[in-house]
């Protein structure tokens, strides 16, 4: 019986995400004959959800000035909205009641009816974007179509009390001071005009109100947008060190006098597991990323590729400087941490340890099997750790 139960795959709908777990729950007690109230609590959260998206959207139709179209559309989904929820109410039954058999089929209808359901959504958006937009700013756009409506007699005022609703939050959080900005405060002053003008019901200044709105609210966002990009561009530029020019925050070397810049945007590059505190090579850093992407089920098995033949450059040339240091690298007097580096221990085990997790990540790349989780992230530590050992004598 359970094979006759509606797939859960990527077509399953998303109006109700907890219907996936609770039709998993009844395939369960069908093919175990475990009783159905142990599912009966995923049923109930399905029904909250399910009236929490219906409240939501009743109160989204509120103040909108919705054509012909828009209104049939609208009707279909209202009636899809009432079987639904005959549904829900038929598989809540059908739990208490120990009704497989009905489950199972009510189940199914529901399903439908929900695929239904999105379908129309789909569609009474595609014709909400359709309509011209008064204003690029949705709640301002609905004020002004819902004031078209009222000036033009299509509708009564009620439909611009419910728009502008959605604008008393935030008109309510307004204080008018000296200091506040001369854009912010015509923009509180046109809200003010609205609402006393929607109060009053007067039609002859109704126009005027609007197109105040639509200006002060247009002044609002290009004074809003300006300040973002202000910000993004303060972000992005350091002073060097050394001369005092504006660079870049990622920035590697001032294009001015040449210093060298390391660190001047506060961060490492790091890992994004943030377990690899070390600046990487781009190598590295793409062997770790395509093998965290491929974890995540993306292929990336030629992102892998490229960097394991980088990677095996990098390795040979390590070794190479090597074997060039003079016997006096490892000799001397210096600090506790460059000793630690520059041994010749440290620095042949820590190659030892590239070359082994070179060859594990070829292993991988190769489709070994017998590979896990833990022998991966291991050869990653260790190449990243053998960065880090043999970065100095590179320097």
């Amino acid at each position: 019986m359970a094979d006759r139960l509606p797939q859960v795959d990527d077509s399953f709908p998303k109006l109700i995400p907890h219907l996936r777990v609770f039709i998993s729950g009844l395939a369960y007690c069908v093919d175990n004959r475990e009783p159905l109230f142990k599912i009966e609590g995923d049923l109930r959260r399905c029904d909250i959800v399910m009236s929490a998206f219906v409240l939501a959207f009743n109160l989204s139709k509120r103040g909108y000035d919705f054509d012909e179209q828009e209104s049939e559309c609208l009707g279909k989904i209202e009636a899809n909205i009432d079987r639904i929820g005959d549904c829900m109410a038929d598989l809540l039954s059908d739990v208490k009641h120990e009704d497989e058999d009905k489950a199972v089929d009510d189940v199914n209808v529901l399903v439908e009816q929900l695929r239904e359901m999105e379908q129309m959504l789909a569609v009474f958006g595609q014709l909400r974007q359709a309509k011209p937009r008064l204003s690029e700013y949705n709640n301002i756009d609905s004020i002004l179509k819902a004031g078209q409506a009222v000036l033009e007699g299509r509708r009564d005022w009620t439909i611009l009390d419910e728009s502008l609703e959605r604008l008393r939050p935030s008109f309510d959080k307004l204080t008018v001071s000296d200091e506040m900005p001369e854009y912010i405060e015509n923009y509180y002053d046109a809200m003010d005009l609205m609402f006393r003008v929607c109060q009053q019901q007067n039609i002859e200044e109704l126009p005027q109100a609007l197109a105040l709105l639509k200006e002060t609210s247009d002044c609002v966002g290009r004074n809003y947008k300006a300040e973002e990009e202000r910000k993004k561009l303060e972000e992005a530029l350091v002073s060097c060190p050394v001369c005092g020019v504006e660079v870049g925050k990622h920035e590697r070397q001032c294009h001015s006098c040449g210093t060298k810049l390391p660190n001047l945007n506060g961060e490492d590059d790091v890992y994004s597991d943030e377990e690899y505190h070390v600046e990487l090579p781009i190598c590295v850093q793409a062997a770790l990323d395509s093998v965290n992407a491929l974890r995540e089920g993306q292929d990336e098995w030629e992102t892998l590729a490229a960097s394991l033949s980088q990677l095996r450059e990098l390795i040979d040339q390590r070794k190479s400087v090597y074997r060039d240091l003079p016997e006096s690298t490892f000799v001397g007097e210096v600090s506790d941490s460059e000793t630690m580096i520059l041994s010749r221990e440290s620095l042949e085990d820590s190659l030892r340890r590239m070359e082994e997790a070179y060859n594990v990540l070829v292993s991988l790349h190769n489709g070994n099997e017998n590979l896990n989780g833990d022998s991966v992230d291991a050869a990653l530590e260790a190449l990243v750790e053998g960065v880090e050992q043999t970065r100095q004598m590179m320097e």
